[in-house]
């Protein structure tokens, strides 16, 4: 009896579960990860697509037992998305993906070093259709000679790529110079029309660009590690004009250098929605004083009212208040900073025992984080973001959204009368698989939806106000 009356309790009342700001998501379940090994753990790159589900590429070769060559798809709960189908994925001599780019109509680029999917010939890059299965349909010949690193889509289909390359199609009599960075058009083949033969280069070692990012003008910014771009003298961060010409009213100078010797590396930068530039890296930017972060204005020059001092930054997103969120080396750590630069006290620290890669805000506000670590468990994690329901709205307003009953058998009931300033909302039923099963939309303050039609189980409640959304767990049971 005991037993009957727990199980009942957790049905009802699964009611908003809040966890603490920063602290690991008890909702996202997955299992072992990336694998234990060090070459296999690591997780290069994360991307949330529109339904909420999470791409990811790495070096792994399975993800918790099941096997995805070096990319998978998660659920909303952190499960494998197994109608995905990688199986053998990528493959070839040290076999990893750096990045992932969602094309609008659901298609995905992805980028690293790699020679084939699923047997066919593709030298690191490749396009899957949302299923998982080979694009045929994009064909970049024998691709490129060295890694990329990443991946921008035009408005008008064109493909940016950046990366440690010299060639494409590089198996073809020597292939054509694209150097560290290219233009492909939406079929794979080679835009002829942005000349970046002779690119970017450096004298500090090997050159290669981290980041690329089309900015709404449709001009290019680059950012890695290099001294010049077509003999113009640009340190780690230099923007393109449309034709591959350095666009000249851009110059962030040369400031950068590495903390202890000569310049330094830009690994992950971001570009604000006013126009300025959040870069981080390995450097010092002796402009602002900054170690390893930097803001920068639309111009390149330096926005002084943000103040940084940190130890190689491999992981950093920005949320849409502005904080920052960033992981840094030497130890390595995962914080969060306000807009000036402070660090924001409200948010825990989190310690890892390896490199942090990649980090994103997602859409509901919690944040995933993947890299080289194996802590909780291995090469991924997501933690407590500003949820909306946690900062957003007043928490008060939880006690005001009544969804019953539940479990539920034929109608849900959705009363929303006591929420200030109702108007209208859109609710979202997911199955527990992250799949949307319906979606209906209320100006009424107390409205209901059928349920006589689908399958037993668990399922997510979504519901969208004008600022703001909350989520609950419900369970259909019809005996």
């Amino acid at each position: 009896m005991k037993r009957n009356i727990t199980l009942h309790f957790l049905l009802i009342f699964p009611f908003w579960t809040i966890a603490q700001l920063g602290t690991i998501d008890p909702n996202f379940a997955i299992g072992t990860g990336a694998g234990t090994s060090f070459t296999q753990k690591r997780v290069e790159t994360i991307v949330q697509q529109p339904d909420g589900k999470l791409l990811l590429g790495g070096w792994f070769s399975e993800f918790n037992g099941t096997e995805s060559r070096r990319i998978v798809r998660l659920n909303l709960d952190g499960s494998v998305d197994t109608s995905f189908n990688v199986g053998e994925g990528f493959n070839g001599t040290s076999p990893y993906v750096n990045t992932i780019a969602l094309q609008p109509d659901g298609k995905i680029l992805v980028g690293g070093n790699f020679s084939d999917y699923k047997g066919v010939t593709r030298h690191r890059i490749a396009r899957l259709n949302p299923d998982g299965s080979l694009d045929n349909g994009f064909n970049p010949l024998s691709g490129f000679n060295s890694d990329v690193n990443s991946i921008a889509i035009q408005p008008d289909g064109k493909i940016v790529v950046g990366g440690i390359f010299s060639k494409f199609d590089w198996l073809n009599q020597g292939g054509i110079d694209r150097q560290a960075i290219a233009r492909l058009n939406a079929d794979g083949s080679l835009d002829t029309t942005f000349n970046s033969a002779t690119g970017f280069t450096s004298t500090a070692g090997q050159n290669r660009v981290h980041t690329v990012i089309v900015q709404p003008n449709g001009k290019i910014l680059c950012a890695g590690l290099f001294t010049a771009y077509k003999s113009v003298p640009r340190i780690l961060l230099a923007r393109l004009n449309e034709d591959a010409s350095l666009d000249t009213t851009f110059d962030a100078g040369n400031n950068f250098s590495l903390v202890f010797g000569f310049y330094g590396e830009a690994w992950k930068t971001v570009l604000l929605p006013n126009g300025q530039i959040i870069t981080a890296g390995n450097f010092r930017h002796t402009g602002a004083n900054n170690k390893a972060i930097v803001k920068l204005n639309a111009d390149g020059s330096v926005d002084t009212s943000m103040a940084l001092d940190l130890s190689n930054v491999t992981a950093m997103a920005v949320q849409s208040d502005g904080k920052i969120l960033a992981s840094a080396g030497g130890p390595y750590t995962f914080r969060r900073y306000l807009e000036n630069g402070a660090v924001d006290s409200t948010f825990p620290e989190i310690s890892f025992n390896d490199w942090a890669r990649h980090c994103i805000v997602q859409n509901d506000g919690n944040i995933v984080i993947g890299g080289w670590f194996s802590y909780n468990p291995s090469g991924l994690m997501r933690v407590v973001g500003d949820t909306p329901n946690l900062n957003l709205i007043d928490k008060t307003i939880l006690n005001k959204v009544k969804i019953y009953p539940n479990p539920v058998k034929d109608i849900l009931t959705i009363d929303l009368a006591e929420i200030p300033n109702f108007s209208e909302a859109t609710l979202t039923l997911h199955d527990f698989q992250g799949r949307k099963v319906s979606e209906h939309y209320f100006t009424n303050g107390i409205s209901s939806i059928t349920t006589n039609h689908l399958p037993n189980g668990l399922y997510f409640v979504t519901i969208q106000f004008e600022n703001t959304q909350l989520t609950k767990k419900i369970v259909i049971q019809h005996h």
